[in-house]
């Protein structure tokens, strides 16, 4: 392929006072075909330009898309972050309140247990203490009637001891 400074430097032989037509002829065909062959590089470049500037475009479109994606993204997954908080923080929430609400039934399930307990204590308590109670009042009755009929017995035996005695010394005296 020629240059441009192999067409400057390009010298013809003179012939009667001019260039020799072939030679001329000869190397205009080759200029022209390689200005052809230029024309159709040129063209086929030009056309890869448009390409790879089409391409620059969608790239810049899908940069754009992406770019506009990654920022939906980050601010779904923001939200979603946010509203997992929120929801974990609701979740704490209901769990201590529910906990709270445990904690008050099992007291007051406890408090009901014991005073049920201490009624059944106290209601077995009064009871033993009735029959107790019961029990002594039948022993001092018990012992007071022994001690009556140790009394009574006892006023007998004094009362045969006199006598006895009388009749002794009556005895004695006769």
């Amino acid at each position: 392929m020629m240059t441009a400074n192999s067409i400057k430097a390009k010298d013809f032989t003179s012939e009667r006072n001019g260039y020799s037509q072939a030679e001329v002829d000869s190397f205009l065909s080759q200029v022209a075909n390689d200005y052809a062959a230029l024309e159709a590089e040129n063209a086929e470049n030009e056309e890869k330009i448009a390409k790879l500037v089409e391409k620059v475009a969608e790239y810049k479109e899908d940069e754009d898309a992406i770019k506009s994606a990654l920022l939906s993204a980050q601010k779904e997954a923001a939200k979603i972050l946010s509203d997992a908080k929120n929801k974990a923080a609701a979740m704490v929430d209901s769990a201590k309140s529910e906990q709270r609400k445990l904690a008050e039934q099992s007291a007051a399930e406890c408090e009901k247990i014991v005073r049920e307990h201490k009624e059944r204590c106290a209601a077995l308590i009064k009871e033993n203490t009735e029959i107790t109670e019961s029990k002594i009042n039948a022993l001092r009755d018990a012992y007071d009637d022994e001690r009556a009929a140790y009394d009574e017995l006892r006023a007998e035996v004094t009362y045969f001891k006199s006598q006895l005695t009388s009749l002794y010394q009556e005895q004695i005296k006769l």
